[in-house]
C-alpha cells in the first residue's frame, strides 16, 4: 500500500503544480498548500470557487469519507472502478 500512497501524493503535487501554472484543474481540496496559495492570491481563489460546481472547494473530510466507505464492508462489491470525489466536475 505504501507505493499506492506515494503515487497518490505525487499526483496531488502534480495537480497543484499544474493548477498554479494555468493548466486545467478538475477539482480542489482544502489542503495546506492549496489554502496557502489561495490566501496568497485571493483573485484566483475567487475564480476557482466561482467555477466549482458546488461553489466551494472540497474538504479533506469529504475525501476521507469516500476512502472510509471504500475500506468498509459496504463497498464489498466495488472492484476496480474509479470514484470521482470532485464536487461535481465530472458530472
Amino acid at each position: 500500500m505504501t507505493d499506492v500512497f506515494s503515487e497518490l501524493e505525487q499526483l496531488q503535487v502534480v495537480d497543484l503544480d499544474a493548477g498554479i501554472h494555468g493548466h486545467e484543474q478538475t477539482s480542489w481540496v482544502e489542503t495546506p498548500p492549496v489554502v496557502d496559495w489561495m490566501k496568497h492570491d485571493p483573485d484566483v481563489a475567487a475564480g476557482i470557487v466561482k467555477q466549482a460546481p458546488r461553489g466551494r472547494i472540497g474538504s479533506p473530510a469529504e475525501i476521507a469519507n469516500a476512502v472510509l466507505w471504500l475500506c468498509s464492508d459496504a463497498a464489498s462489491f466495488m472492484i476496480g472502478s474509479p470514484i470521482a470525489v470532485d464536487g461535481g466536475y465530472m458530472a
